[in-house]
């Protein structure tokens, strides 16, 4: 068995969306996940954690798995220990991955956290406890032609909005996230146009009912924010997603 993940020496992410095509079975692309494709790179040194999610809703309609990886450096991914995976790579493997033409590759630098204190007990607690919890994740950027800068959007989010999430009923722990590097099927690189948003934000509660309180309805109605919103870029992501399964 794999020891505890060590979450807070994770500087770095590797945030997999993804779900099979029609000529692949939701069964079929589950047990390959799940019994080839994650285990074998949670074995790779650097990988702390490695987690599989299944869509519960979004905004606009994702892909309907993610797997997110959290390592100790953006190395990880270039290292012997991970390039030999690919090497070694099944030609079941190849051929199941060129019939899934939904899989999105974003690799993120750590840019701020912030989590409950009694967070690094939480995550020991066990998978079915894990299992109600709820990850929102929010990929927002500043428009194109709007007068918002990213500093004037991180301003919003650090002095206000992290505080507001914090006195939210359930709330665990946020990560903010700046995208390095993203990937379609076989690496193909996306147009600008395809890009998703640059910041990526994720919440984690210990269950549905966050959703429901008070504070939670009110941080996502302040002054500031409803000044934000329209100067957003249209290409935002919002997602709720429940553990599938950690390895």
């Amino acid at each position: 068995m794999a020891p505890p993940p060590a979450f807070e020496d994770a500087t770095y992410m590797l945030y997999v969306l993804g779900e099979p095509g029609p000529e692949v079975s939701t069964d079929e692309f589950n047990n390959w996940y799940d019994n080839e494709h994650a285990p074998q790179r949670a074995t790779v040194p650097g990988i702390l954690s490695a987690r599989r999610y299944k869509l519960s809703n979004s905004d606009p309609p994702a892909p309907g798995w993610l797997a997110v990886y959290e390592l100790t450096s953006p190395y990880v991914l270039k290292s012997k220990g991970y390039m030999e995976l690919w090497k070694k790579q099944s030609q079941y493997e190849r051929d199941l991955l060129n019939k899934c033409p939904n899989l999105n590759r974003r690799e993120y630098k750590l840019y701020q956290r912030r989590s409950r204190e009694d967070y690094p007990q939480r995550a020991k607690d066990p998978v079915e406890i894990k299992k109600k919890r709820v990850l929102q994740t929010i990929a927002l950027e500043p428009g194109a032609h709007s007068d918002m800068t990213d500093d004037d959007f991180d301003a919003w989010y650090h002095d206000e909005h992290l505080d507001d999430m914090h006195r939210v009923p359930g709330w665990l722990r946020s990560t903010r996230w700046v995208l390095q590097d993203v990937k379609g099927p076989n690496m193909k690189e996306f147009s600008k146009s395809e890009m998703p948003p640059k910041f990526l934000a994720i919440h984690e509660y210990e269950d549905d009912s966050f959703r429901d309180t008070k504070e939670f309805k009110e941080a996502n109605n302040t002054p500031a924010r409803l000044s934000i919103v329209p100067k957003l870029g249209k290409n935002a992501e919002r997602g709720y997603w429940k553990l599938w399964k950690e390895f």
